[in-house]
């Protein structure tokens, strides 16, 4: 049984990110969503950790805003070589990458990428001309400062001044040490802002605008230390934080809930491949559409084989945090995503028809031309809603298994129509249907 990400299993069609640069002399301006998944995932990450630091970066503890420099700084060095290392086994070619101290998110160097006419490579190697001969001549100066002559002198009063340059050092490294200690004493570290169920600690938990859209309100916080990614946050919960109607462990909750959550063991993980009928999962894992044709190209989607039955779907993100964060086991994973597929019991509990609608309304017929089933709903006065063709594990539960109910068809294919026709409001079950 296999969980690896797929983009290990099939080859992925490089030309397809580097067609969309915008700027051929510029590796950054292609569209990132078209980067395989661990290339996109440290993007995002990148992107989420330099605008939560440039834009917070004034209201941190010296200490604190080195810490968090630090860990801008490797994720943006991982992504460059990554995508360095991408570059060279697709294309054959390496590229020169920017400097360390450069935010990727605000500007970016040119650099040579295949597709470059002859004048901006010529401008290029003119540049590297002028650079090397610059640093050449820096090297040469000093090296003919290095090798003056030395009085005979020289050697009896050589080790003085080295001692007298040690001695300065040492006072200062005592100064700083002192200093540094002094910090330390006067600064208590930082107490937990709720501490989960698991025992994990939540600390720097805050709310801060972004620097580019000033409507846009990010949450973040750090969780035994780590830092979270910043998740873009509802208006509504901004102005209830604000009111101070929601607190740390209601926003925690909501934006980063399997992170409060039991995490299975990869052992635990691995074996939990048996549905709640005794069929074995054979292989389920997540990949990213890159059939640019598909209506959810560049998305993720679940992909599972059970017997002879391969699947896909398109993975909410609740269900890949869970995946991610190994907080749910394949097992439910596979039964929530592809219950109604494989005719699970249970499958079609979360559909519920909308409220104030008569089950006596509903109608599935058979149609003689096409041979199909198709279910509506006819409400009299308010009229009928579309007709809707059923797909073949519907047939299959309604008909045969008989794991799902009239009602429960009708929601699953008419809830959208039905709660405007009526203008009634639904549960939180109803959502499910109208999501769809």
């Amino acid at each position: 049984m296999g969980y690896e990400n797929v983009d290990t299993d099939r080859k992925y069609d490089a030309g397809t990110y580097f067609d969309s640069l915008k700027n051929r002399n510029d590796i950054y301006s292609g569209d990132m969503t078209l980067l395989p998944k661990d290339l996109s995932d440290k993007w995002d990450n990148l992107h989420s950790l330099e605008e939560a630091y440039y834009t917070e970066q004034k209201y941190y503890h010296p200490d604190e805003r080195k810490e968090y420099a630090e860990g801008v700084r490797l994720a943006r060095k991982d992504f460059k070589d990554s995508l360095n290392s991408f570059y060279k086994d697709c294309i054959g070619s390496d590229i020169k990458c920017v400097s360390d101290s450069e935010n990727l998110l605000l500007q970016s160097k040119s650099r040579q990428v295949p597709g470059l006419d002859t004048e901006q490579r010529e401008s290029g190697m003119k540049t590297d001309h002028v650079h090397k001969e610059t640093s050449s001549n820096s090297i040469d100066m000093a090296k003919k400062k290095k090798e003056k002559t030395p009085t005979p002198e020289e050697p009896k009063t050589m080790r003085k001044p080295k001692q007298k340059k040690d001695v300065k050092t040492e006072a200062k490294t005592e100064v700083r040490t002192e200093h540094e200690d002094g910090i330390q004493k006067t600064r208590k570290p930082s107490e937990p802002q709720m501490i989960t169920s698991t025992g994990a600690k939540v600390t720097h938990a805050h709310v801060f605008q972004s620097t580019f859209d000033q409507s846009t309100w990010y949450f973040t916080a750090r969780l035994d230390g780590t830092q979270l990614k910043p998740m873009r946050m509802f208006h509504s919960d901004y102005e209830a934080f604000k009111n101070k109607e929601m607190g740390i462990p209601e926003l925690m909750q909501k934006y980063y809930p399997t992170k409060l959550q039991p995490q299975l063991s990869p052992e635990a993980f691995q074996a939990a491949v048996k549905l709640p009928d005794g069929q074995i999962i054979e292989k389920f894992n997540v990949y990213k559409e890159k059939n640019q044709s598909a209506d959810d190209f560049g998305s993720y989607k679940f992909y599972a084989q059970v017997g002879d039955k391969k699947m896909s779907t398109l993975a909410s993100y609740a269900d890949l945090n869970a995946y991610f964060d190994r907080t749910q086991s394949p097992a439910e994973l596979v039964a929530r995503n592809f219950g109604e597929k494989l005719q699970l019991k249970g499958a079609y509990d979360k559909y519920e028809l909308a409220g104030g609608v008569d089950p006596k309304s509903i109608r599935i017929i058979k149609d003689r031309e096409t041979k199909g089933w198709y279910v509506y709903a006819d409400l009299g006065d308010r009229g009928k809603t579309e007709s809707h063709r059923l797909p073949f594990e519907d047939g299959q539960a309604l008909f045969k298994n008989k794991i799902a109910s009239r009602e429960q068809i009708a929601a699953k294919h008419l809830n959208n129509e039905l709660v405007h026709m009526n203008g009634v409001s639904v549960s939180q079950k109803q959502e499910a249907s109208l999501k769809r």
